[in-house]
């Protein structure tokens, strides 16, 4: 996302009940949020909702956000036989399924 590749974020409804807390992300994925010292000019990581974190940065790119069920979450394997999908968008589903097996 940080680099406008993404087309469509899927995002697990459960995403806000694994990370409720804010995070420590790196710089480069948020230099708009303030460090510990209240700047922006720093590469210190900052704190951030992920789950806030990851829409808002969807939509400043464009992308869709689809906010799914975890039921859901079985089909989505099927998703790129369907439509066109390509790397970065097979990594994105790789990535949610196999969050998806370690917590179920």
């Amino acid at each position: 996302m940080a680099n406008g590749q993404v087309d469509e974020l899927l995002v697990s409804g459960a995403l806000e009940e694994t990370h409720p807390l804010p995070e420590e992300v790196r710089a480069i994925l948020a230099p708009e949020l303030p460090d510990s010292g209240g700047g922006t000019a720093s590469e210190e990581p900052r704190q951030a909702s992920l789950p806030d974190l990851l829409v808002t940065k969807a939509r400043q790119s464009g992308a869709t956000v689809t906010i799914i069920e975890d039921r859901g979450l079985a089909r989505i394997g099927r998703r790129c036989g369907r439509v066109p999908c390509d790397g970065a968008g097979k990594v994105a589903i790789g990535l949610l399924i196999e969050k998806y097996v370690q917590n179920h």
